[in-house]
């Protein structure tokens, strides 16, 4: 089952078409993709016992010539994770020594 931020809209992707999550569960799923990865597992056993028929007016070789449509895979983001001075032209304009390992660090919203 791969996910994907179509227009806004939680989508599912197959190779016959797209599915609009929300529409074809007839509202009992959200169409908010962040909203969707939180209820994954109920997205999947919906799929799974209902294999809802895809638009086939959108293929996903379409959907792939059509990247603009595409939207990131996590629109709020409540944590990320990042990589930092972990090359020398940063730690030569911070004026700190280079660490021998990347620094790891998160970030939340708050």
């Amino acid at each position: 089952m791969r996910l994907a931020n179509l227009d806004g809209r939680a989508t599912i992707v197959t190779d016959d078409g797209v599915i609009d999550i929300a529409h074809a569960s007839g509202g009992a799923l959200p169409s908010d993709l962040d909203h969707a990865i939180a209820n994954l597992d109920r997205i999947r056993v919906w799929f799974d016992t209902t294999r809802p028929k895809a638009d086939a007016s959108l293929t996903r070789a379409d959907l792939l010539a059509q990247l603009e449509r595409l939207g990131p895979p996590v629109v709020r983001p409540y944590q990320i994770f990042a990589v930092g001075l972990n090359y020398a032209g940063h730690g030569a304009e911070t004026g700190l020594a280079v660490p021998t390992q990347p620094l790891v660090f998160t970030k939340f919203t708050s």
